[in-house]
């Protein structure tokens, strides 16, 4: 055989080996590529999160995911203790509520005694509650343990309040909620709220569960006291009208989120937006309800924060209104610690390497084949 015919053999089995290991290594490429490309956007990953009651009776479930913002990413809810959340890398607070759907809201129990002598206690309906700080890195299972809202050990903590200029705020009204309850009753709410002393402290009794503190107070502005008359038209003819200065009061609010086993914090007030206020609604005698007009500033110093408006009213009997907006955020989540619970598994930068050294491998015995079969011939 001649030295040319042995050249066009050896062509030929180039050809017939390369071209399917060529177009195999392509589509290995392409396939990395895309994947590298597709994980600009933020990747999620599944979070199981299965739920463990302390009663056997409860039978709904409700699920809020916090990111490290405080804002609500994830709400779901159902009858089975399990959930599956699709979840971005990055710290989460999880709360869980759990009751007994179709249960009594309430029972009332007769104390000892006669029937026309004894008085009624209101049992409440069973609810649970669970939380859990996360920091999700891929795929992960959690679970989290629940408990009866009634037994959770209560717990002091104390709240030091501040105008933006560090005088101590005197006065100010402090409320406590629980993040993520779906339900609520008044059997500890009036531990959790109270007045700063002239420290600008308050000190509330709360469960020891994840709450956020909410401090407010409305502040008069100082007006001039003196009544000025002025020349105004009206209908084309000067008229003198006189100028009555009313009080007029500024709302000032701030809010801090408290988990155990912290319990102080520091809020500052500052002006807030007009959808951050509930305001009340108002009867007047011979006259329909009114609702107060809205907004940090006001003729009457009645507004409170939208979030614990449903909650304050067991406490004050008004009936507030609800502005529109996003109520559902809570205060910035604290940095993760070394006891916060990791999520640990081979994620999308783990893909994309094992992806590109397997497309070196595949180089690599491409390359090698090619010699081969070349010296061969």
């Amino acid at each position: 055989m001649t030295e040319k015919s042995n050249a066009n053999n050896s062509l030929r089995m180039v050809r017939r080996h390369f071209v399917p290991l060529a177009a195999a290594l392509m589509i290995l490429l392409s396939g990395t590529v895309i994947y590298v490309s597709a994980s600009d956007a933020p990747q999620l990953f599944n979070v199981q999160v299965f739920v463990t009651t302390a009663q056997p009776e409860m039978n709904y479930y409700y699920v809020t995911a916090y990111n490290s913002t405080g804002s609500i990413v994830v709400q779901s809810q159902g009858q089975y203790p399990g959930f599956g959340l699709e979840l971005p890398k990055g710290s989460y607070l999880l709360a869980v509520t759990a009751i007994q759907q179709g249960g009594p809201i309430c029972v009332d129990i007769c104390a000892s005694g006669s029937v026309q002598n004894s008085l009624p206690v209101r049992a409440p309906l069973p609810e649970e509650y669970g939380y859990k700080l996360l920091q999700v890195n891929g795929p992960a299972t959690t679970s989290i343990q629940m408990e009866n809202v009634y037994n959770i050990t209560q717990t002091k903590i104390t709240i030091q309040v501040y105008f933006e200029n560090g005088t101590p705020a005197e006065g100010a009204q402090v409320y406590a909620s629980v993040v993520g309850q779906q339900y609520y009753y008044p059997y500890y709410a009036s531990n959790m709220y109270g007045r700063t002393n002239s420290s600008g402290v308050a000190v509330l009794k709360v469960p020891s569960l994840p709450v956020e503190v909410y401090a407010w107070d409305w502040v008069a502005v100082n007006l001039p006291k003196n009544i000025t008359t002025v020349q105004t038209i009206i209908g084309g003819e000067p008229v003198n009208v006189t100028v009555y200065w009313q009080p007029t009061y500024v709302g000032l609010a701030g809010n801090a989120l408290v988990i155990p086993p912290a319990d102080q914090a520091t809020i500052t007030l500052k002006v807030q937006r007009q959808d951050f206020w509930a305001v009340p609604l108002v009867s007047q005698a011979g006259a329909s309800s009114q609702v107060v007009t809205p907004g940090s500033e006001s003729s009457t110093p009645q507004g409170v924060p939208a979030m614990v408006a449903s909650q304050l009213s067991s406490i004050s009997g008004s009936q507030y209104v609800q502005p529109g907006g996003n109520q559902g955020a809570i205060s910035q989540l604290p940095a993760p610690s070394s006891s916060t619970p990791q999520t640990v598994s081979p994620g999308g930068y783990m893909n994309t390497v094992l992806l590109g050294a397997i497309a070196v491998a595949v180089s690599i015995i491409l390359v090698l084949s090619i010699i081969l079969i070349l010296r061969k011939h």
